[in-house]
């Protein structure tokens, strides 16, 4: 993929005494705005603890043939933290976007996930045994099949998560140098 997330640094977090956009923002809650927009800050950064926006554009680049091991990572606490009886977001247009972009995310490695190998170097998974997808050679008609799903799909989830971002970045200041995923 051509472009690049327009997100400057490796890894973000949402500043603790971040400031907050308030105009065009709806809550549909009996909660204060005050006490919404906190607890919606602490749930974004509790997300954004996990998100490394340098491996993401690095995985909208190279895959779905190559998936660095981190990025199914960072999706397995999205959906721990999401997954969660306590997660809310009161802020529709955001719990949208984040919304949104994760369930095709999570569409996404639920329906490769079977297609997935550790590669040589053992960073990566790579598409087909043996890395078929990088050399566009298949094992057989479903693997070309699944591959062809997760290419049509892999520009509009690239849209998904610049789109969510953006979101984020309107409503808090964001610090890219705190968070260091492991």
């Amino acid at each position: 993929m051509d472009s690049k997330i327009d997100i400057s640094g490796g890894n973000n977090i949402i500043a603790p005494n971040a400031t907050h956009v308030t105009q065009n923002i709806y809550y549909s809650s009996p909660v204060s705005t005050d006490a919404r927009h906190t607890s919606d800050e602490a749930t974004v950064i509790n997300l954004m603890r996990y998100m490394n926006v340098l491996l993401m554009d690095i995985y909208f680049e190279h895959g779905p043939a190559r998936i660095d091991k981190k990025v199914i990572a960072i999706h397995d606490s999205w959906n721990r933290i999401m997954s969660s009886s306590s997660f809310v977001i009161y802020d529709n247009e955001l719990r949208e976007k984040v919304s949104g972009f994760f369930t095709a995310w999570h569409a996404m490695v639920t329906l490769g996930a079977v297609h997935y190998f550790c590669s040589n170097n053992g960073v990566d998974f790579v598409f087909g045994d043996g890395g078929g997808a990088e050399f566009d050679m298949f094992k057989n008609r479903e693997e070309e099949r699944c591959f062809g799903e997760l290419m049509e799909r892999w520009h509009p989830l690239f849209l998904l998560f610049t789109s969510m971002m953006d979101c984020i970045k309107q409503r808090y200041v964001i610090d890219f140098s705190d968070v260091v995923i492991k």
